[in-house]
């Protein structure tokens, strides 16, 4: 099997997802073995801009979380753009693989994660404010980075709907698929935990744990992330209610 560092690499604005998703995807990712790299894990002292693009260029799965903020960070619009640009050096080694029989590369996936925001270069172009900050070669760079990306399959989340570790648990499957798929990570446990979270034992025993929450303040974040945790570690979970289980915001590619 490949080892590298860290396997996935999460792009994210800090100040919208760095204490929600991003967290919770890097921890979901970790307990099944997947190293990933997420800029504020990084160790004291290391020096930043190198340790991202080192990060980048060594990971085999890109998530980027675009969210609200996104678009206002020159750190984050140029880290799609080093990422998008592996994916159009790794699609000509492809092509140049198999016309001249090469061996194969080991290939890279990009998963978008589109956080409260619709995905449209309307909504994810450098902001005006940006753009003052920038050369109109690097914006020429990010546009066409975000066109790339916008091609991509990727992931709605919305946080006001979302059932928090339901709705990641299928970026997190779509990543692991992928890096099973090539033997990156093992398959034993690959499936563990697939099925819904939200069973409940009407008949608990001892180990049960009972969670006691107000639906409407806790039910879509800290309830779900804590059901899916426990059930991970095969505890059983028993709440008042139970929504539908939850089905995938996987959307197909943008026009």
């Amino acid at each position: 099997m490949m080892s590298s560092d860290h396997i996935v690499f999460i792009c994210h604005r800090g100040c919208d997802t760095k204490q929600n998703v991003a967290s919770v995807l890097q921890g979901m990712l970790h307990s099944k073995g997947i190293t990933c790299f997420v800029d504020y894990r990084m160790d004291e002292g290391t020096e930043v801009n190198s340790a991202i693009q080192d990060a980048i260029e060594s990971s085999l799965v890109h998530l980027v979380i675009l969210s609200k903020k996104f678009n206002t960070s020159t750190w984050c619009l140029k880290e799609v753009q080093q990422i998008m640009k592996i994916q159009e050096t790794m699609s000509t080694q492809e092509t140049m693989t198999r016309a001249c029989k090469r061996p194969k590369v080991m290939p890279r996936k990009v998963i978008p994660v589109y956080y409260d925001v619709e995905p449209s270069m309307d909504k994810v172009k450098p902001t005006a404010e940006t753009v003052k900050r920038s050369t109109e070669e690097e914006r020429e760079d990010w546009v066409k980075a975000l066109e790339g990306l916008l091609k991509i399959d990727g992931f709605r989340y919305n946080s006001e709907t979302a059932f928090a570790w339901e709705e990641l648990q299928h970026i997190v499957s779509e990543a692991e698929d992928f890096l099973v798929s090539h033997n990156v990570v093992p398959y034993e446990n690959h499936h563990f935990g697939r099925q819904s979270t939200w069973r409940i034992n009407m008949h608990p025993n001892y180990e049960s744990i009972f969670i006691c929450h107000n639906k409407k303040d806790t039910q879509r974040n800290v309830v779900s992330i804590l059901r899916g945790i426990l059930r991970s570690r095969g505890i059983k979970c028993v709440v008042e209610r139970s929504p539908r289980d939850s089905t995938s915001n996987k959307m197909k590619n943008v026009p």
